[in-house]
């Protein structure tokens, strides 16, 4: 179950867990410098001076998201290593010195998380989270948590004190530049020309000039494409199995939540009959699509590897009719040699969620758009959950990161909203340049990652329609490609969002309202439960 995985990964935790009220206590180190120290100098200085356990690299523009209740304009930028280690360099510019101490609040809850995934993830960082140094001048806040804080301390009370290390290349510091919060005044006036005008327009396409040159692929015995291990090890890692450089997430089926996750749906679909449309797309696991076939004896010596469309099935014959099955599974086997799932998470990769949304579309009666009609981003690097989760940096993993697949919006006029668990609402963009930030951060590429409640925008489309988008982090993925087809998007992620989902479905006039949700999810009571507690 993905109770514990929720609370490990740091930008989910910071984001949508409700901070305490207690802040952690940390004392800003005293200023005892004649003369006022130069902010950027100092954070270029603790780069190369300071002994960190990983490597860092700069977070970029989401970095802003680490950190709940700034004051309004505040900048920040961030250097973190791996979600294996707590070490980062944070530094905030505020607009007035006025704001520090609601920015120290900030910072105070933003440790106190930090402190919070670690303790039952990887409690001996601990000690350099307790020892959090924390720098304040003027309109500047240095953060920087590591184990070398004695050291950091000192060059923090008096630079003149640091002394480099050898043989180190900190990284390059600007000052922090504004991300895109700042929310537009209107909506774009002007649609491109070859945009659709309404949610049922076909996109164009272009006939190939030559006929696909690519031999046969090798099917296994369902008439699937094969994957076929080279290896025939198989080893057990906390909630994974690991071969070669892929980790998968354990799938076991849950009957009784499997009910309750049902049970649940249906009840949105009945107080919403004569209103919304409701569907329900549930996600299959990377272990039941894209495992290799010739491993699945050794699994079954294990444990029992489940037939998950025979449990997706299962699940869609407990709901009421009126609910409208998206039922992925065929579409994504016929696509498992492709970079459908993550080697090292357990999240799909965008090819994986775009054939599920083409299922979707299918069924809801659109016309959907080809990968190759959206612009893609590729950041390399990531090192997902399941990699942070064994805890032990599998070297198979770590010299084989995955590379994130990122499909914008086919429409270049579409934009969005957030809502942050403390209510601010910001502009971002649908797709994130996650270039430079941290391993286990380039999932955040989509959508600003895990909020309580985003709105998506398209101009293009004007025929006024609308759905809801109720998910978990798998969702992400889906919402730069669903939002091509209606006027109006709202995304709701049930474990943070505190409204009555029946109630707003009829406030804002949603033609759709879509589950989507993974088999994982819908093993765990807990998850459910607060899905339950949005349909009353």
């Amino acid at each position: 179950m993905k109770k514990m995985f929720f609370k490990i990964i740091p930008l989910l935790t910071a984001l949508c867990i409700l901070l305490s009220a207690a802040g952690c206590g940390l004392k800003p180190q005293e200023e005892t410098q004649s003369t006022a120290v130069n902010a950027g100098d100092l954070v270029q200085t603790l780069l190369g001076c300071v002994k960190f356990d990983t490597p860092l690299s700069d977070a970029g523009d989401v970095a802003a998201l680490f950190f709940q209740n700034l004051p309004e304009h505040a900048l920040v930028s961030m250097y973190s290593g791996s979600g294996y280690f707590a070490d980062e360099l944070v530094w905030i510019t505020l607009a007035q010195e006025s704001d520090m101490d609601q920015a120290l609040d900030s910072v105070d809850a933003h440790i106190a998380q930090v402190r919070e995934q670690f303790l039952s993830y990887i409690p001996e960082e601990l000690d350099k989270i307790d020892n959090a140094q924390i720098w304040t001048q003027g309109v500047h806040i240095i953060v920087c948590i590591t184990n070398d804080y004695q050291n950091a301390g000192a060059i923090m009370a008096d630079p003149s004190t640091a002394t480099a290390l050898p043989s180190t290349e900190a990284p390059s510091t600007e000052p922090p530049t504004e991300a895109t919060t700042e929310a537009p005044t209107e909506a774009p006036t002007e649609a491109p020309t070859e945009a659709p005008t309404d949610a049922l327009t076909e996109p164009p396409t272009e006939a190939p000039t030559e006929a696909p040159t690519e031999p046969p692929k090798q099917l296994n015995e369902q008439g699937y494409p094969a994957i076929i291990s080279e290896t025939m090890e198989l080893r057990r890692a906390g909630a994974a199995y690991i071969t070669g450089n892929t980790a998968y997430e354990r799938y076991v089926y849950c009957a009784e939540p499997a009910q309750y996750y049902a049970s649940v749906v249906s009840n949105a679909a009945r107080q919403l009959e004569g209103i919304s449309d409701v569907y329900a797309m549930v996600i299959p696991l990377a272990v039941g699509i894209v495992f290799p076939d010739n491993l699945v004896p050794v699994y079954q010596e294990k444990e029992t590897y489940e037939d998950q469309h025979a449990r997706m099935k299962q699940i869609f014959s407990m709901m009421d009719d009126s609910v409208i099955r998206v039922d992925s599974y065929e579409n994504l086997m016929r696509h498992r040699d492709e970079y459908l799932y993550f080697r090292t998470d357990w999240h799909w990769n965008g090819p994986g969620a775009y054939y599920a949304y083409e299922t979707f579309c299918r069924v809801r009666g659109f016309q959907p758009y080809t990968m190759d009609q959206r612009r893609v981003s590729e950041f390399d690097g990531y090192l997902g959950a399941l990699y942070q989760q064994t805890c032990d940096k599998d070297p198979a993993l770590v010299d084989t990161p995955d590379t994130v697949y990122a499909y914008h919006p086919y429409s270049e006029n579409a934009y969005m909203y957030f809502t942050d668990a403390q209510g601010n609402r910001r502009s971002w963009s649908i797709i994130s340049d996650v270039s430079n930030s941290s391993a286990d951060a380039k999932y955040y590429t989509f959508a600003a990652s895990d909020q309580p409640f985003a709105e998506f925008y398209n101009p293009d489309v004007t025929d006024g329609s609308v759905a809801i988008v109720v998910k978990e982090s798998f969702g992400n993925v889906l919402m730069p490609l669903l939002v091509d087809h209606y006027s109006t998007v709202y995304e709701i992620d049930y474990r943070y969002w505190e409204g009555d989902l029946v109630e707003f479905a009829k406030e804002v006039g949603a033609d759709d309202v879509l589950f989507t949700n993974n088999l994982s999810m819908i093993c765990s009571n807990y998850l459910i439960g607060l899905m339950d507690r949005i349909i009353p």
